[in-house]
């Protein structure tokens, strides 16, 4: 099902990231997403708005916001990230739609823009954890699941 309201789907390097698991705060973060994008000179992310403690101001992955072209609010989020021993192995570390917007094709947007970023850098495969209920979500952009796990994973070669 489409989205009924004009989406836009943003795209940016992210150069220093930390995501704090609080399934409660996805506005915050979203909110804390797009001041990210709009300075990227901020320290860190974090859902909470908690300063992060940073090492790095390298490149570490992708992200993409998914805003209201008319209203400029916020719908959804997904982040990528290049990391681990593996050259070329992403790791797709958040993606997640408003709730009132779901099922409209917007967290598909999403997570597509961040495979094709992962795609054109290089990259050979991308890897995301996933929930029963969105087993079939990841199935349906190609991701594969492993055998015994939650884990899902997608050639990008």
């Amino acid at each position: 099902m489409a989205s009924t309201e004009p989406v836009e789907i943003i795209d940016f390097e992210v150069r220093a990231f930390h995501l704090l698991q609080d399934s409660n705060s996805l506005r915050a973060g979203l909110e804390v997403i797009q001041e990210y994008r709009i300075n990227p000179d901020i320290e860190a992310l974090s859902v909470d708005g908690s300063p992060v403690s940073v090492q790095t101001r390298e490149v570490v992955g992708f992200g993409a916001l998914a805003v209201c072209s008319e209203s400029g609010s916020p719908l959804g989020f997904g982040v990528a990230t290049l990391r681990g021993i593996v050259p070329g192995a992403w790791t797709l570390e958040h993606a997640e739609t408003v709730r009132e917007h779901r099922g409209k094709g917007i967290g598909r947007e999403v997570v597509s823009l961040l495979v094709d970023r992962a795609r054109f850098s290089g990259g050979v495969t991308i890897s995301a954890d996933s929930t029963p209920s969105n087993n079939s979500f990841f199935e349906g952009l190609g991701f594969e699941r492993k055998q015994g796990s939650s884990a899902y994973s997608l050639n990008l070669r």
